[in-house]
């Protein structure tokens, strides 16, 4: 047999020694070594791996002893290598331990690595046979000549099959894996907007760039809370080294949609908040890109305790297909142990009655995260290759158990792990060759999430426990209403106004679930005076009088715009006496200064009136001012004056008629017809005064009778 030693030469395995004893070597500490990385899975003719970290005071005269065991039992595997990982007994060995003297492996200072060349069948026999494919368990010790142990370790190699499973979908039969990386914290502004991180958020962001600066390719799915990110790029310690490790080109991992802040997701969807919702997610989404450079994942809904069985179906209307959740959560099928939950893809349903959420062919899958291989990450007893393996062996053991039941349950299998930012890098180093290279485990955050894995032909379908949700109404309230002054701002200034993204963020915070409620309120009415502070920037025209000599005329408005970028405002226009040929509404761009706007005006009638102006944004959601304008006309319209001279025409038509007839009256009082001239009246009009004096008086006195000279006539 051939061992490779970390110098790369070909060295003959040496004796095997006696047993060793419990005794350890007062010249060695217990953690003499450390193992740095352990081969996640192996070919049939493959390679066994298992490299040491750089370490000191390993007596010359020490041996490593390498005991490949019998693999574990298929019936409960898993539990199986939880038992050998915490101390039980790893079985019988394939063949007797193979020694390799401490001198063979070169300096401790510089890393030891073992190679063990394997076969599953006759061929080399330089390889080490291991005929059965499965979890065996490998025991390491470190001993010195006589026997002493300094220092011993149980890891695992995981033999694949000879013959490679495709799923039932065509390709191979491989496990899907998240490593979903959380970063929240509460509320990380104040109410004026300045970054407010408590001392923990800062020390959970220092551990994540960390990670993210040491294992840049490993492929996270990084559950960033927006709002974290927002506050920890302006606090004072600063964000920037995690914002350029987020966007280094290196950088594996994918942030995942979340909204802003924690909301509570079905108290928003039973408060028929779905457009509070949205905006969360807009802005939490336009964060994650503008800093992380990449545009989120939109298929997983990540590790939200708020949801409600009615807030599913909105879910998946917003692109969710995959939810990973606490196992607590859920209300698995008969038979179904939780165990099963962790490692298998299931159909998420609102009622339990049927696979499906919504409409009949919904797709929402959920899968249970798994906090026991969390603890093993993190575990400070074990070595980050130790621990990394163990993880990695668990994982391998779901897949074989879902291997036993045939290529029907591929794709399906699925696990999600939680991966604390303290976590130590070294141990994700050591995972990340098990994820990404030929093996049955696969981590890729921004892949598309398995279908939910079938039994008997029917998928596995979970319920969602319901919950009582929180009662958001008024913050919704406050929120919709500073929303309507920041939309009406910004259809004034554009998007020049550094200010709005800020009232943006703060606003989004203010629907966090843990903000103190008068905090809350100071935030909106932060909104609303900085609103107010901008707006009077816009200076309107003053309330001079003005007179108009000409029916069409023009009235001057300054505007002063003491902005640094142009602005566009509504004006709206009443008068009871004038009309605006340019129309009652207006809007107008006022540059930065001093602007002139010319309105145009048409007279209806002479006399004084008032021109009101409201200033208001374009959207007539947000006002900016009002100026009243007196004005007093002096000349009326080509209506008016033609109406004006036919009432003269009548009115002089009348005075006329009206003094003819007065005149005749008077003359018949006086006995004379009223055109007599002084003196004797013209020809024939002396007969026609006395007909008109007989008849004033036909009889006469002297003739009662009617036989007089008056009466003849």
């Amino acid at each position: 047999m051939v061992l490779t030693t970390a110098a790369g030469g070909s060295r003959a395995a040496a004796s095997p020694a006696g047993r060793p004893t419990d005794r350890q070597s007062p010249a060695a500490p217990a953690d003499v070594l450390s193992v740095e990385f352990v081969s996640p899975s192996v070919a049939p003719d493959g390679t066994f791996e298992v490299r040491f970290a750089p370490t000191t005071g390993i007596p010359a005269d020490a041996v490593v002893r390498v005991t490949i065991h019998q693999p574990l039992g298929a019936s409960g595997l898993r539990a199986a290598v939880g038992r050998v990982a915490e101390g039980g007994s790893p079985g019988g060995a394939v063949r007797g331990p193979i020694e390799v003297p401490a001198p063979l492996f070169g300096d401790p200072a510089a890393g030891w690595r073992l190679s063990l060349p394997i076969r599953s069948g006759p061929g080399d026999p330089q390889r080490l046979l291991v005929p059965r494919e499965g979890i065996h368990p490998v025991s390491l010790e470190l001993v010195t000549a006589g026997g002493t142990r300094l220092w011993s370790s149980t890891v695992f190699l995981n033999r694949l099959p000879a013959t490679p499973t495709t799923g039932s979908d065509g390709r191979p039969a491989t496990m899907a894996v998240s490593l979903v990386v959380p970063l929240d914290s509460p509320p990380t502004l104040s109410p004026t907007g300045a970054p407010a991180l408590q001392a923990d958020t800062l020390v959970s962001v220092a551990e994540l760039t960390k990670l993210l600066e040491a294992v840049p390719e490993a492929p996270l799915t990084l559950g960033l809370r927006p709002n974290t990110l927002t506050g920890a790029v302006g606090s004072e310690t600063g964000g920037s080294g995690l914002i350029d490790a987020l966007r280094s080109p290196r950088l594996r991992g994918a942030a995942v949609r979340r909204p802003d802040v924690n909301v509570d997701v079905g108290g928003l969807i039973e408060a028929n908040a779905l457009d509070v919702l949205n905006d969360e997610l807009t802005i939490g989404s336009a964060v994650l890109s503008d800093l992380t450079a990449t545009a989120p994942v939109t298929s997983t809904w990540l590790l939200d305790d708020t949801i409600t069985p009615e807030s599913l179906p909105v879910l998946e209307a917003l692109g969710t297909s995959r939810v990973i959740l606490p196992v607590e959560r859920l209300e698995l099928p008969e038979g179904t142990t939780p165990a099963t939950a962790r490692s298998r893809t299931m159909t998420l349903s609102a009622t339990g009655d049927r696979p499906t959420v919504g409409d009949e062919g919904s797709s929402l899958t959920v899968v249970a995260d798994d906090p026991a291989l969390t603890l093993r990450l993190i575990d400070p007893k074990q070595d980050p290759g130790t621990a990394a393996n163990r993880v990695l062996t668990e994982l391998t053991a779901s897949w074989f158990a879902a291997l036993d039941e045939g290529a029907e349950a591929f794709p399906g299998p699925q696990a999600a792990i939680v991966v604390p930012p303290q976590v130590d890098p070294a141990v994700v180093r050591a995972l990340v060759p098990g994820l990404t290279g030929d093996g049955p485990l696969r981590a890729d955050p921004r892949a598309t999430p398995p279908p939910a894995s079938d039994v008997d032909g029917e998928p596995i379908t979970a319920t969602l426990q319901p919950r009582t949700p929180d009662d958001p109404r008024a913050a919704i309230d406050g929120f919709r209403s500073s929303r309507t002054t920041i939309v009406g701002v910004r259809s004034i200034t554009g998007f020049g106004e550094p200010a709005l993204q800020s009232w943006d963020l703060l606003n989004a915070q203010s629907m966090a679930r843990d903000l103190d409620p008068a905090a809350r309120d100071a935030a909106h009415g932060f909104i609303e005076a900085d609103s107010a502070r901008l707006l009077a920037n816009i200076e309107l025209p003053s309330d001079r009088k003005v007179v108009l000599t000409s029916q069409d005329a023009t009235i001057p408005l300054r505007f002063r715009n003491s902005l640094s970028y142009p602005v566009e405002v509504l004006l709206r226009l009443r008068s009871s006496r004038l009309d605006f040929p340019d129309g009652d509404e207006r809007t107008i761009r006022l540059d930065p200064g001093e602007n002139l706007v010319d309105l145009r005006v048409t007279s209806r009638a002479p006399g004084d009136s008032i021109v009101r102006i409201d200033v208001t944004s374009p959207d007539a959601t947000v006002g900016v001012g009002s100026v009243q304008i007196p004005v007093t006309s002096s000349t009326i319209s080509g209506v008016g004056a033609a109406l004006s001279v036919i009432s003269l025409l009548v009115l002089g038509w009348w005075w006329l008629a009206t003094v003819r007839r007065r005149n005749r009256r008077s003359a018949r009082r006086a006995g004379a017809h009223p055109t007599s001239q002084v003196g004797h009246p013209p020809d024939g009009e002396h007969d026609r005064t006395e007909l008109d004096q007989i008849e004033q008086d036909p009889g006469g006195d002297d003739a009662p009778d009617g036989s007089g000279e008056s009466g003849r006539t």
